[in-house]
């Protein structure tokens, strides 16, 4: 119980210290407008307007669900949840395992050189045979793919341009600390 105590006082006298340094430093006294956040994220690059997004979660990389004016779904995944390049392409290439190659090639678009990988997959609950077009881009940590219920379906979306693009998104004002 005094363990539990001593940890409880240390931890407050630690606050106290952050918050009086702060204070001192006047941190605490600038008002919010004058922060000019720096964060890492991604830009969504819109060229055609036949899918809407329909929902976006973002964790270890991004999940985002878009819909064609029908009703068909189509999703973008970006996966960064390895911590190597050698890595990033290992955790790709295991989901494979479950369907089967169909096309592999490097191909090059706006962003370089990319490993392009067409995969089908055997027919799920909905009676649709889904398909995915991995992207891996040599050196990086994280891989994307589109996922939609047919082949025509995610060439459709990889032709209509929608794709994450990683970027550093930073102000010209946030370079400059007053």
């Amino acid at each position: 119980m005094q363990a539990i105590g001593l940890r409880i006082l240390i931890t407050l006298m630690t606050f106290s210290l952050g918050l009086f340094c702060a204070r001192s430093a006047r941190f605490l006294s600038r008002p919010v407008d004058n922060i000019k956040p720096v964060s890492i994220g991604a830009e969504l690059v819109y060229k055609h307007p036949g899918f809407h997004l329909v929902e976006r979660t973002c964790e270890s990389g991004c999940i985002e669900t878009y819909e064609t004016p029908n009703g068909q779904q189509v999703t973008l995944v970006l996966a960064c949840f390895s911590g190597s390049p050698a890595q990033a392409h290992r955790d790709m290439e295991t989901l494979f395992e479950d369907g089967r190659v169909a096309h592999k090639m490097w191909h090059q678009d706006t962003r370089g050189e990319n490993e392009r990988t067409v995969v089908f997959y055997p027919q799920d609950e909905t009676g649709e045979s889904p398909t995915k077009i991995f992207s891996y881009y040599p050196g990086d940590i994280c891989f994307e793919y589109i996922e939609a219920g047919s082949l025509e379906l995610a060439l459709d979306f990889e032709r209509s341009g929608l794709r994450l693009r990683e970027e550093v998104l930073m102000s010209e004002s946030s370079a400059q600390f007053p």
